[in-house]
């Protein structure tokens, strides 16, 4: 350890079997170097990134949320994708110096995904972060090729194996002599762990144990002295170990609830003091290999200490924790039915990702068995399925409830059924389950009644009812204090901002939304965050306050997780002026009005804002919101004058059941031709206004190496354009410092201020755009929102069409980026010091665009053009299984058959070259059956 830390290695890797005391070095590394952070990479689904990513960020409950609702917002075969955008945004980040530890037992990393992680994990490493890489085998060429760039320090198996003498002296501390210790060194060979259990038998039972270990295989050793250990354990003792194994670690504690008052001081001092027990703060934590060894080979007793251990956590309201252990043991339906158990998500505040981690390996079409399940994922996963199944799914659910359950969950479930209802526009049937159930179940006063109360006041107040919304707001606060998210700002939401709204009460009314987006950004509900800030920006827009509009648009982006990107992106891309792309089947009407209506009252081509406003007017009647139908419809009233007629009975119709004079007087005013009160604003300054030429369009084009205004390449010099390409690939803002340090690290740090205040000047006069690149305050720099990143828009092509049909526009954009990286751009990057990440992330991006161009080119029987879509995928990634697999197809599909195994063979030796692995059996045998 001592030498590690004056090597000071910036990746250090450690390579060797179970038991060489890898975790103990490590432990004792942290000492000196920072708190100590262990991911294990061995995931059921295979999904390297989701490791580091869930451990990186397990401690701090916001981001986890905010990562699993990413997750759970995607179509279950693009979550990856999520998952790898969003490392890249987690990783950079660290505020301390620490070790972080990759364990890798399953030599997962020696893989091409694999090596492609730990290209980018290195490459964006922080200075504050050193990395460890835990492996039981030696590193493929592939990764050691990157080890010997990186400032690495290995250690090996040789290295951390007992010398002789230490073996003699540890034997000599038990009584066993010289030569008997040369005989255990001779069959060990240093191994520490096997080393050490094999004194210990020879010590309680003689020579016996040393004569069978002479015989068994090398590699078999570890499991071999540990059985033997632990069947010659006292049978109490034997007990506790299985208990620490199956929660992975417990305290004397823990071990009293499940084993009772025999887990006293004696045995937690027996048990600790095993050679493979470690204590960890006051845990006592078994090596992970000999947990494995246990649970196969003592099956009997483990599945019943698993039973009651499962028994005693979910008895003690420990849910969270016993769901962890049913899905470590790969029970995932009993995850699901302790974490259904608990009290509703929104009163025991279990953390998403615990929903998420059970939903993960659970079959999807079972989900709605498990209330408490679906309750706590479907507002997320509901921009992953279509409307139809969203609403399938919340009827399952309610009208599947057992007679039994709690007036309390019933009430919850029916609030998620009635908000599907009303989202698609079946309000009368929404109305009649929540006036069924208060006359029903919720008739007695109790916290179901309450909840239902507060839901309807809300629902009220969005129809302008006011008086009967603060009704029901008034009679649910006399009976049960509302949850401060789910109830009391919601209601703050509904009730007096929509009055505020209705009434023209424009202060007011903004002062709410501000106070609202503050609360929720504190919360661990990016979801409910992005519903307020689009909210706040549609009202911010319409009463003309342009700051205020720029503001919440700007808080969306930043806090847009990609998951929830899906629903959201269209409005924000209107809102920003771009033309919304909104899919057959998005499942959100009332967002696509919204964003139909930012287009409306921004296009400069009268025929487009036409166009728009119907569209909007479509959506917003589909969805029965007022507010928005009362505005769609002005603006096709005021931009349509052969539709003023139908729109002025609309409005009429529309503001009738509404609570606002002032309303019903602007839209009197409006349909007779004097525009004035609360739509004075919204008609002279959104539609009335003269229409000027947009900004001019740029795009920084990573794919293409450029920057471009209007189509047109700009001329800019490395720096600038370094500069461009450094802020385009993050999400987040860069500082100062890393501005520096990525551009000008060959010079004095006091001299980087100057530099980038000048080469901004320069890129503000080139790019004809002054707020191009925006100062955050003293954080750093950013983007302006208006400027679009090809890469982006790319990656975002890609996860949504990956389980559809390509169009035409998706098919050119996808071309266009394959076409602009294979011809020559990445070539800029060469100099860049920084730009690893970057560079894996586009090539990623460019690779994942050409397996699509491939799959759709053999879907519809193109196989040339498949051919040479595959092809330069390979020239890109030769190790990658995806390009090979769609050629071999391909080539299988034109009956060259020879064709298809020379592709099989050219992929697996660059396979066995670069990593020492070997094609998946699924390639293999997709290869061989042209035989």
């Amino acid at each position: 350890m001592a030498s590690i830390v004056e090597a000071a290695p910036r990746v250090l890797a450690l390579v060797g079997p179970a038991g060489y005391r890898k975790s103990q070095l490590l432990g004792a590394l942290a000492r000196s170097v920072g708190p100590m952070t262990a991911c294990d990479l061995a995931r059921p689904d295979g999904d390297l990134a989701r490791a580091v990513l869930d451990t990186l960020i397990a401690a701090d409950r916001p981001r986890a949320a905010r990562s699993a609702a990413d997750r759970l917002a995607q179509p279950r075969e693009l979550a990856p994708a999520t998952t790898r955008e969003s490392l890249r945004g987690e990783w950079p980040i660290a505020t301390e110096r620490s070790l972080f530890v990759l364990n890798d037992p399953s030599a997962v990393l020696a893989t091409a995904a694999g090596v492609d992680l730990i290209t980018e994990l290195i490459g964006e490493l922080p200075l504050l972060r050193t990395l460890a890489i835990v492996s039981r085998t030696p590193h493929p060429p592939a990764l050691a090729q990157l080890f010997k760039r990186e400032k690495t320090l290995i250690v090996s198996a040789e290295d951390l194996a007992y010398r002789q003498d230490e073996t003699a002296l540890i034997a000599a501390e038990t009584g066993i002599g010289a030569e008997i210790a040369a005989e255990i060194q001779g069959v060990t060979h240093g191994w520490p762990l096997v080393t050490e259990l094999l004194i210990r038998l020879v010590r309680t039972d003689g020579t016996a144990n040393l004569a069978e270990a002479r015989e068994i295989p090398f590699d078999a050793l570890l499991p071999f002295v540990v059985h033997r250990t632990v069947a010659k354990l006292d049978g109490v003792v034997r007990d506790a170990l299985v208990v620490c194994g199956v929660l992975h670690g417990a305290a004397q504690v823990d071990l009293i609830r499940v084993l009772g008052d025999v887990a006293d001081d004696w045995l937690f001092t027996q048990l600790t003091a095993l050679p493979f027990v470690r204590l960890d703060g006051e845990r006592a934590v078994v090596h992970r290999e000999v947990e494995n060894v246990v649970r196969e080979r003592f099956q009997s007793l483990a599945s019943a200490l698993y039973d009651r251990t499962l028994y005693v956590l979910s008895g003690d309201g420990a849910y969270v924790e016993a769901a962890s252990v049913a899905i470590d043991h790969g029970d995932v339906r009993r995850a699901a039915a302790i974490l259904d158990a608990a009290p509703s998500y929104t009163a025991a505040r279990v953390p998403l990702g615990a929903y998420e981690s059970v939903l993960d390996r659970l079959e999807r079409d079972v989900v709605t068995r498990y209330p408490n399940v679906w309750l706590a994922t479907i507002p997320y996963r509901a921009f992953s399925v279509d409307r139809a199944t969203y609403v399938r799914e919340a009827e399952t659910v309610y009208f599947c409830l057992p007679r039994t359950a709690a007036p309390e969950l019933r009430a919850t479930v029916l609030i998620h059924l009635a908000s599907a209802y009303t989202n698609v526009g079946r309000l009368a049937e929404s109305d009649e389950l929540i006036e069924g159930a208060l006359g029903g179940f919720a008739r007695e006063a109790g916290a179901a009644r309450a909840t239902l109360l507060t839901f309807a006041a809300t629902l009220r107040g969005m129809e302008g009812r006011f008086v009967l919304a603060r009704a029901l707001a008034d009679e649910a606060a006399a009976i049960d204090r509302p949850d401060p998210v789910f109830g009391e700002n919601q209601t703050l939401h509904y009730i007096d901002a929509h009055e505020a709204a209705f009434r023209g009460q424009r202060e007011r009314l903004l002062v709410i939304f501000d106070e609202l987006v503050r609360r929720l950004t504190t919360e661990e509900l990016p979801l409910y965050l992005a519903y307020a800030a689009i909210n706040g920006a549609l009202m911010a827009w319409v009463y003309g306050d342009d700051a205020r509009f720029q503001r919440y648009v700007g808080i969306l982006e930043d806090r847009l997780t990609p998951g929830i990107e899906r629903g959201f992106a269209p409005v924000i891309d209107a809102a920003r002026g771009r033309v919304p792309t909104i899919e057959a089947n998005y499942p959100w009407p009332v967002l696509a009005a919204i964003a139909y209506f930012f287009q409306a009252t921004q296009s400069t081509d009268v025929a487009t804002a036409r166009a728009a406003a119907r569209a909007a007017v479509q959506a917003a009647d589909e969805r029965r919101d007022p507010f928005i139908q009362v505005f769609a419809h002005t603006a096709l009233f005021v931009l349509d004058e052969s539709a003023r007629e139908t729109e002025a009975a609309a409005l009429r119709t529309i503001v009738g059941p509404i609570e606002s004079a002032e309303l019903v007087s602007a839209v009197e005013g409006l349909v007779e031709g004097r525009p004035g009160g609360i739509l004075a604003t919204f008609v002279k300054e959104r539609l009335q206004r003269e229409r000027t030429e947009q900004e001019p369009r740029l795009v920084v084009e990573l794919v293409g190496g450029r920057v471009t205004k209007d189509g047109q390449p700009i001329r800019l010099t490395e720096k600038e354009f370094e500069l461009m390409a450094l802020l385009a690939s993050s999400r987040a803002v860069v500082t100062r410092d890393r501005v520096g340090d990525a551009l000008w690290s060959h010079i004095d740090p006091e001299e980087w201020p100057n530099n980038i205040k000048v080469t901004l000047s320069r890129l503000r006069s080139k790019l004809g755009v002054h707020d191009a690149v925006v100062s955050v305050g003293g954080a750093g720099y950013r983007l302006a929102p208006t400027i679009d990143v090809d890469l982006r828009q790319i990656e975002a092509i890609v996860r949504r069409r990956e389980s559809e049909k390509l169009d035409d526009a998706a098919r050119e954009a996808l071309r266009g980026a394959l076409h602009s990286f294979t011809t020559g751009a990445a070539g800029r990057y060469e100099r860049f010091t920084w730009v690893q990440p970057a560079l894996a992330r586009i090539h990623e991006a460019v690779s994942s665009a050409g397996l699509r161009l491939a799959l759709d080119a053999v879907e519809s029987d193109r196989f040339e053009e498949a051919l040479t879509y595959a092809a330069a995928v390979a020239d890109l990634d030769p190790l990658n299984e995806g390009a090979c697999e769609l050629a071999i197809r391909a080539r299988i599909a034109r009956g060259e058959h020879d064709a298809a195994r020379r592709e099989y063979r050219r992929y697996a030796t660059a396979l066995a070259r670069e990593l020492d692995a070997t094609p998946s059996a699924r390639l293999s045998a997709l290869a061989h059956a042209t035989a």
